[in-house]
């Protein structure tokens, strides 16, 4: 089995056949890495600070949907 020219990396097995990473790829799976660790700051700032205020104020509330999006946006660029 030749690799193409333009693989550049292998990334997973899926279903018995052989899905390689290309550069357009590579752009799709490092943006949705950036999106994941953003929802984990946003989530993880959100609940520190109720859990330390031990009031939830509305800027917990969005910091926390923030997490949520950014969550959402990562998940569906790695589905697409």
């Amino acid at each position: 089995m030749t690799i193409p020219q333009k693989t550049l990396y292998l990334l997973w097995l899926k279903q018995g056949k052989y899905k390689y990473l290309n550069k357009a790829n590579i752009k799709k799976v490092l943006l949705s890495i950036l999106f994941i660790i953003a929802a984990l700051i946003f989530y993880s700032s959100a609940i520190w600070s109720e859990k330390f205020i031990k009031k939830l104020k509305l800027w917990i509330v969005v910091v926390f949907f923030t997490g949520f999006l950014c969550d959402l946006t990562g998940t569906s660029i790695m589905s697409i």
